[in-house]
């Protein structure tokens, strides 16, 4: 037996179940020094209540460009595409070349049955990138924005925009465009926002239907983000503490591949 082996299903396993499954569906092999990073990072997310809430976490800070597109909670379903050769840098994340390039997902907000709902939402994205940028780095496929979902990092004013199920944005000052980036709507008139895992803004932003539209990474419409994203994601409402411990976690991993202080 493996001197950190976990118990898992009654026998001891090397890994979890949900990292077995993830390691099966990645064409090429992590390392085993790799597969135990990626392991840590989902039994933390298991044990701190975070990866019940999710729906999607996709890192593409990641070996290969094939692994980094992966559906971590449920591989091969809402996995993300690329449109247009966007660039991946090993262990860094996917950028876009500004013009045309990014990444697409399949999981229609309003439709597609997860956890993801009007009142009840959270998405989050690592940005690598300090610069300002005027585009999102994750928002709606059709480039609507309203009402719907938006993340920016640091935009050319020195705010962080974002919106969850609102009909306009909500702000927050934000000089470094480099970090973890995660927002929740609690309710019909709540949300918060967060960077690296620390709240940062609160507001009473009523909430709007949910869009008939899908997920878009480094671009929403025809507008795209020219920074690196590290990794992404969505699902139901987060609590505070689950905010920080979903950054904590994402840190942990962050450090020990991309070298992330």
């Amino acid at each position: 037996m493996a001197r950190d082996a976990r118990w898992v299903g009654g026998t001891y396993a090397l890994y979890s179940t949900e990292a077995n499954t993830l390691f099966a569906a990645m064409t090429i092999a992590p390392s085993v020094t790799r597969k135990r990073v990626i392991d840590n990072l989902i039994v933390d997310l298991k044990a701190n209540s975070v990866w019940a809430e999710l729906d999607g976490l996709a890192v593409f800070a990641a070996h290969h460009r094939q692994a980094a597109l992966l559906n971590w909670k449920n591989p091969g379903t809402f996995n993300f595409t690329e449109t247009n050769n966007p660039g991946h840098a090993v262990d860094q994340g996917y950028y876009s070349n500004a013009i045309n390039a990014y990444l697409a997902n399949t999981y229609n907000l309003s439709s597609s049955g997860g956890q993801y709902a009007q009142n009840a939402a959270s998405i989050f994205a690592w940005s690598n990138s300090s610069g300002q940028d005027s585009k999102a780095m994750m928002g709606l496929a059709s480039g609507t924005g309203s009402p719907g979902m938006r993340l920016y990092s640091r935009y050319t004013d020195d705010n962080h925009y974002y919106t969850v199920n609102s009909a306009s944005e909500d702000s927050y000052a934000d000089t470094d465009g480099k970090g973890f980036y995660s927002v929740s709507r609690r309710g019909g008139t709540s949300v918060e926002a967060y960077k690296n895992g620390v709240s940062k803004a609160t507001s009473a932003r009523a909430s709007i239907a949910l869009p008939n539209d899908t997920i878009s990474l480094l671009a929403e419409g025809v507008s795209y983000h020219s920074g690196v994203v590290m990794c992404a994601g969505w699902g139901d409402q987060m609590t505070t503490a689950m905010h920080l411990a979903l950054y904590n976690a994402l840190h942990t991993y962050m450090q020990a591949v991309a070298g992330i202080a």
